[in-house]
């Protein structure tokens, strides 16, 4: 097995593709202080959360895409984990997950072409969580696979690209242009009612692919990602949270074109 700048794969081949390098983080924002905020602050600021449907002009198929998910809930960057094994993360003993996770994520990418895994992990101590990127020889946003790992590192909850590419869309949603407290209570909002707190989550699609769904449940509700083909040939992607009320009340429910090509240009350090 060789170690590329990026990703290890088990098939046994650098995993570097064009125009990728790996990142190196700093947190994104304080996980202690997103763990106190009080569900009335949530309560307050989920009112106007999202409208029902709108269209995305954010894509979030971009190189940093995982360190896009990972900064809108608040979650802190574990380098070199792959390699290295995983650190505590906000007193969290997260260094006790380092065998079962191993073999979790192995397990994870023992599919080919999706092989390779990202060097470093992102983990938020709620729920607590571990988020892993998998991909093929060549990164590719387009394609790459999301694993969030649970209950010590022993279960997960694998995310296709369509699937994290929508959760991304509405996390960017719920804290784009927030600053301070504001970003804090959103990204409070997005861990506690969007990333996975247990396993047995339930999938499926139909015969020829053109429909996809998948369901899995947070600390603060159910969550429901489902994709479907367009006449154009274009896909379309509807996520459902029970956990975030619209203005009515009711589960906010968002539907955002996927992506059709990389994002052109990438903000993010590196």
């Amino acid at each position: 097995m060789k170690i590329g700048n990026g990703a290890i794969g088990f098939a046994g081949k650098n995993s570097r593709g064009a125009g990728w390098s790996r990142r190196r983080f700093v947190t994104a924002t304080s996980a202690s202080t997103l763990a106190v905020v009080g569900s009335t602050a949530l309560t307050s600021c989920t009112a106007a959360a999202a409208p029902a449907v709108e269209e995305a002009a954010f894509n979030p198929a971009a190189d940093s895409w995982l360190k896009q998910i990972a900064s809108t809930v608040g979650a802190t960057v574990i380098e070199d984990a792959l390699t290295k094994g995983l650190k505590d993360v906000e007193d969290f003993a997260f260094s006790g997950w380092n065998t079962k996770i191993k073999n979790t994520v192995s397990n994870s990418a023992s599919t080919a072409p999706f092989t390779y895994i990202y060097n470093d992990y992102w983990a938020h101590r709620v729920p607590p969580v571990v988020l892993v990127g998998i991909t093929q020889k060549v990164s590719d946003p387009l394609t790459d696979k999301m694993l969030a790992c649970v209950n010590s590192g022993q279960d997960s909850v694998l995310f296709e690209a369509w699937a994290w590419q929508a959760l991304s869309m509405l996390t960017n949603d719920l804290t784009a242009n927030k600053t301070g407290a504001d970003l804090t209570g959103f990204q409070a909002l997005c861990l506690i009612s969007l990333i996975p707190c247990g396993t047995a989550p339930k999938t499926g699609s139909s015969p020829e692919g053109l429909v996809g769904w998948m369901t899995y449940e947070t600390r603060n509700g159910t969550v429901e990602i489902s994709r479907h083909k367009e006449p154009d040939g274009t896909y379309r992607a509807t996520i459902q949270a029970d956990g975030i009320p619209d203005a009515a009340g009711n589960a906010t429910v968002k539907d955002y074109p996927l992506p059709t090509a990389v994002a052109t240009s990438d903000t993010s350090d590196s």
